[in-house]
């Protein structure tokens, strides 16, 4: 297995890839699991070309893996709906329950601002995915390890990720991965993990 880091330079010849994995990793919970692959590998697209550190793993070939992070990740998110309206748009009213998630979420949110607010760790791993039949067998954590790596050579000392609730898998996987919990919402969890020279 090779690993490989990609940014807007690389990132074309990996997104097809990318997006498989995604819809084989991600359940139907998730509103981008919603997108169709053209829509996906822009999504991503979008994530990588502002991410600070994005990596796939690469086994004959076929992309088995990736990693999206970064201080500004959100901002990709922000530039694709901005880019893709109209088509964010139809798959919400193709898939009504995320409206109402979305609200949910928002007035939570809302609600919360009033309370003592825990802040969370600037850098974010905005998305990590195994291809399905493949999880269990240690790509994900070496992944982890490669991009853990990276993060301590650019003097990064901490990051954190989120995760929703009903995702037991994953939550195990960044317990065993010894990542800590820095604050719940009613949806989610957020992990941090602090790096330490060995």
């Amino acid at each position: 297995m090779k690993i490989i880091i990609i940014d807007g330079s690389n990132s074309k010849s990996y997104l097809s890839g990318i997006a498989e994995v995604h819809y084989g990793a991600y359940s139907k919970e998730h509103f981008t699991s919603c997108f169709d692959k053209d829509l996906l590998s822009r999504y991503y697209n979008s994530l990588i070309r502002n991410s600070d550190l994005s990596i796939v793993a690469v086994e004959e070939g076929v992309v088995v893996g990736f990693i999206v992070a970064g201080y500004s990740v959100g901002r990709g998110v922000s530039q694709f709906i901005k880019d893709n309206r109209a088509s964010v748009v139809r798959v919400f009213f193709k898939n009504p329950r995320f409206i109402y998630e979305k609200a949910l979420s928002t007035v939570a949110s809302k609600l919360a601002k009033g309370g003592v607010s825990v802040p969370v760790s600037p850098f974010r791993l905005m998305s990590i995915s195994v291809r399905s039949g493949i999880q269990s067998r240690g790509v994900g954590s070496k992944l982890l390890q490669f991009f853990e790596e990276k993060l301590l050579a650019s003097n990064i000392a901490e990051y954190g990720l989120s995760v929703r609730k009903k995702n037991q898998r994953a939550i195990e996987f960044y317990i065993r991965n010894s990542f800590s919990v820095q604050k719940e919402t009613r949806d989610s969890l957020y992990f941090y993990k602090e790096l330490k020279n060995d």
